[in-house]
């Protein structure tokens, strides 16, 4: 019978591999985990990711058009999921007239800006 993983398992594994660059090959002897369930989260990660929300521009960066309602998803879902004591979620809100507002959970790094 095949291993069952949980969520919070699954999102640390793509932590590692998406976000910290860890190899694939030292998650798997580290985790036990076959390459293809690797694989596997990962893009279901990133289907999530888009589907829900977004289009990626960068390695950790997404953009998105939201209407209020998604706008109010995407704030519940990010409470819901996001570990404030290991990930870090910043959301940056531009209105018409170029003003930012920022909304976010985790500890704020320095590096955080807008340009």
């Amino acid at each position: 019978m095949p291993q069952r993983y949980d969520e919070m398992f699954k999102k640390q594994i793509v932590r590692l591999r998406i976000e910290e660059g860890q190899s694939m090959k030292s998650i798997m002897e580290e985790y036990g985990i076959s390459k293809s369930s690797i694989i596997k989260w990962c893009k279901e990660f990133r289907e999530e990711c888009q589907n829900n929300f977004s289009v990626r521009v960068q390695k950790s960066a997404f953009e998105a058009l939201l209407g209020r309602k998604k706008y109010t998803r995407l704030i519940e879902e990010s409470q819901r999921i996001i570990d404030p004591s290991t990930d870090s979620l910043r959301i940056y809100i531009l209105d018409s007239i170029i003003n930012v507002y920022t909304w976010g959970l985790g500890e704020r790094k320095e590096e955080d800006c807008v340009i």
